[in-house]
């Protein structure tokens, strides 16, 4: 028997062979576009997505879209509010619904063997809403209170301020409810929206879990033998002007705030160019994980906070590259000018290789970990869709993290990190 020596360190084996997962496309006889992610070896759960186009860019008033997808559990002609929760309680079902700036998505998760009923609410509750203005009431009433507390905490406004400076306050982006909008919003707006964009033809169903074949005919039973909604026009296509502020860097006082939080922006290119994926590699050098640049100086070095990261955001026509951290009110701006010197060194120097192995590894440890459950591969695929992209991206950027080279990184730090172009917003007692 061999003895093994344990003074010796085991040779490293870099895996770059990621398994995106298979997904099944087919149609149901109405029309619906269905994409089917199976995971038979799981437990006994179901996931029911339902994406409509039409979101947050689309609306007439501020709240609409959100309002008009939290407002579909809260009563039909056949069940009031209760009775539709007491029957999710009951199968052991959850639900969530939400809106982006383009689409509206209502998901369930549910128990394969409760899946007709589960499945008959979910229908119920997708096809018939009332709207109902006394319930809408207190709905709305519940989230302009919370919106009263989000909105006083110092890093809701730093970001507002941040966004609002960087897109303009008439840009849906940009754009932030205020208490009377709670008060405004009605159930005649929603039923607009509503007729707009939650039908049949506008819908596709993405099944991800322990999807049998007795699954797939219960949701085509339910969701796809007829057709539902009024298909009317969506509303005429929407164009906003970028009206970026002057100023780079606002501040927001607030009266006994313990830090101060700090978001910082910058604008990048969408996912879909040529640049996006060793532009992703980069930001995560700069914050994008543990051990990145932002976080060894400014808060193992220097102690300024207990995290900062970098990241990346997009909308419609644009990116962003987003610092965010809570600091110590004292440092804020010694915070923003170390953010600003290690920005101009990925500009000036090239990234060691033993950084960039570590920051490969993370990062295809972050791409593994997408594709490692049938949900993560249905999100997967109902991200590529919403952005007009295929498979080939996921693809593409395994590729791009395996071949990527230092000079490839501070190629991209002089295109795109222009430090004098960062956006600051501060909020904080200061």
């Amino acid at each position: 028997m061999t003895k093994l020596d344990r003074s010796v360190q085991p040779a490293i084996t870099r895996l770059f062979d990621v398994d995106f997962g298979k997904a099944e496309q087919i149609k149901f006889p109405n029309g619906i576009d269905v994409v089917v992610g199976s995971d038979v070896k799981g437990s006994d759960v179901v996931r029911v997505d339902l994406m409509m186009k039409g979101g947050k860019w689309d609306q007439q008033h501020i709240l609409q879209s959100l309002f008009t997808s939290r407002m579909l559990r809260e009563g039909t002609p056949y069940h009031n509010t209760e009775q539709i929760a007491e029957i999710f309680d009951y199968y052991g079902a959850w639900t969530e619904f939400s809106s982006s700036m383009q689409h509206s998505y209502v998901s369930m998760y549910s128990l394969g063997k409760f899946l007709r009923p589960t499945a008959e609410i979910l229908h119920e509750i997708v096809t018939c809403p009332l709207f109902d203005e006394k319930e809408l009431r207190t709905v709305a009433n519940i989230n302009k209170q919370n919106f009263l507390v989000a909105s006083s905490k110092v890093e809701f406004l730093a970001q507002k301020g941040l966004l609002q400076m960087m897109f303009g306050e008439k840009h849906p982006v940009g754009a932030y409810a205020t208490a009377e909008d709670y008060d405004t919003i009605s159930s005649e707006l929603l039923r607009d929206f509503y007729s707009r964009y939650y039908n049949s033809g506008n819908t596709t169903i993405y099944l991800s879990g322990n999807v049998t074949p007795k699954i797939v005919d219960t949701v085509c039973d339910i969701f796809g033998k007829s057709s539902y909604g009024e298909n009317r026009e969506p509303y005429p296509q929407k164009t906003f002007d970028i009206e970026t502020s002057a100023e780079t860097f606002r501040k927001v006082h607030v009266d006994h705030a313990l830090q101060t939080s700090l978001r910082m922006g910058l604008f990048i290119p969408e996912r879909t160019h040529p640049d996006y994926h060793k532009l992703r590699i980069l930001i995560t050098v700069l914050g994008g994980y543990f051990g990145s640049r932002l976080m060894q100086n400014i808060r193992e070095e220097k102690g300024y906070t207990y995290g900062i990261s970098s990241n990346m955001a997009f909308y419609p026509g644009s990116g962003l590259m987003l610092i965010a951290s809570e600091v110590n009110t004292d440092s804020y701006e010694d915070v923003v000018k170390e953010v600003k010197i290690e920005m101009d060194r990925l500009c000036e120097e090239l990234i060691g290789p033993d950084e960039l192995e570590s920051v490969r590894s993370f990062m295809i440890g972050e791409i593994m970990r997408s594709f490692e459950g049938a949900f993560s591969i249905a999100d997967s695929r109902m991200l590529l869709a919403s952005i007009g992209l295929t498979e080939d991206f996921y693809r593409e950027s395994v590729e791009v993290l395996k071949t990527v080279t230092a000079e490839d990184l501070r190629n991209m730090a002089v295109k795109y990190f222009d430090s004098d172009k960062l956006m600051v917003s501060a909020a904080g007692n200061i």
